[in-house]
């Protein structure tokens, strides 16, 4: 043999039990500073209402009772005209007599109005966060970006303005975006913020297919792939994504019951999973 097919072969054979090594421990020891923060947890999707008839999904009162027991929150988060990091879920509010408005063409106050007549309230990030940072039982939040946007300059200026406000508090704060441009931004400015990519099926995907092809691509990039994947199982392979991704970490979204949690440990191999009612069990 040659010299070159003799290194072929020692790299094919490196990248296989790296791969074998990676299935086994599920990523364990690559990234355990990331691990530790965000892996090992159970998430309530837009915090926990329930139990309470004046909390509100994405709301300062659903992430405080979340934390309260014990669950971190994946929250929404988009920004007004006025340049305002909210907790909002859609990308649009319908007033009173029926006209619909996108949030990012309504300044703080206005939107405010809205939802109090409404019968509901707007969350400034910055409330939780700091709220978050004074209290003694604290829990990781995961920040779901909405730029509502495909221009990168867009995208760029919509990260700048939501990294101002958290940067203070990022030691437990991750970002995540099904926007690849969010990404990339974080992995290119911000190498020290957590970073996750929201993985939706083709049909409930916006993005182009040039853009969700290339999303494979950048999965084994190491310089610009997310450090973790929030995704569901029908999306989820751990014997295909535990190679491909290096190791990067897997929330498993679309929990509900105590079944269904011991499913993503036991036959996915994730410790960290997302509760999608706003209503997980007490025992979880």
């Amino acid at each position: 043999m040659s010299f070159e097919q003799i290194w072929n072969t020692g790299i094919r054979a490196a990248m296989i039990l790296l791969a074998i090594y990676v299935v086994v421990t599920n990523g364990e020891g690559l990234f355990p500073r990331v691990k530790r923060r965000f892996t090992h947890r159970s998430y309530a999707d837009k915090g926990l209402w329930f139990g309470d008839e004046k909390a509100e999904p994405n709301s300062y009162s659903s992430v405080m009772y979340a934390a309260d027991l014990s669950y971190g929150s994946r929250v929404d988060v988009r920004l007004t005209k006025d340049g305002k990091a909210i907790l909002f879920g859609e990308d649009s509010v319908i007033d009173q007599d029926g006209s619909v408005h996108r949030i990012r063409d309504l300044e703080f106050k206005e939107l405010s109005e809205i939802q109090d007549d409404n019968g509901k309230t707007v969350t400034k990030l910055e409330d939780v966060l700091t709220a978050m940072e004074q209290r003694e039982k604290r829990a990781p939040l995961l920040l779901n970006l909405h730029p509502d946007s495909h221009d990168p300059k867009e995208v760029s200026a919509f990260c700048d303005t939501v990294t101002n406000v958290f940067y203070p508090y990022r030691f437990f704060c991750a970002v995540e975006s099904h926007n690849l441009d969010v990404i990339h931004y974080y992995a290119k400015n911000y190498s020290n913020i957590v970073r996750g990519m929201l993985m939706l099926p083709r049909e409930e995907s916006d993005l182009s297919d040039k853009e969700f092809q290339s999303v494979n691509r950048m999965m084994s990039n190491m310089k610009t792939r997310p450090q973790f994947f929030d995704t569901t199982k029908e999306l989820y392979s751990r014997y295909y994504w535990a190679p491909v991704t290096m190791g990067s970490f897997v929330i498993l979204r679309g929990v509900t019951d105590e079944a269904s949690r011991s499913d993503a440990k036991e036959i996915y191999g994730v410790e960290s999973v997302i509760f999608s009612d706003g209503k997980p069990k007490a025992e979880f």
